[in-house]
């Protein structure tokens, strides 16, 4: 199995961090009551919940390149990982 890499994908860091904003504004609206009723928001916050547990498994597995879809939910409290923001730069190659 090789090591962990730091690098992935800026379109699957993308994707984590709109399911995280769209998670977000679901649960805004279901705690505001605005615009929708309970049962929709509800609904939505569901959806956005499992378009990021998606979005962090598959960022997870770009970073893991040997290893298998489960081992992410395997590791010591993966549902932790949804809440990382990964806000740091990665380093643009200058030539």
């Amino acid at each position: 199995m090789r090591a962990p890499t730091k690098t992935a994908n800026p379109e699957l860091i993308h994707n984590k961090r709109i399911s995280q904003f769209w998670l977000i504004f679901s649960i805004t609206g279901l705690i505001s009551g605005w615009l929708y009723s309970a049962a929709i928001w509800l609904a939505i916050f569901i959806t956005c919940l499992l378009w990021l547990v998606s979005a962090s498994g598959l960022l997870w597995l770009a970073r893991n390149p040997d290893a298998h879809a489960f081992d992410f939910y395997r590791t010591p409290y993966w549902w932790l990982k949804l809440l990382d923001f990964e806000f740091k730069k990665e380093p643009k190659n200058e030539c």
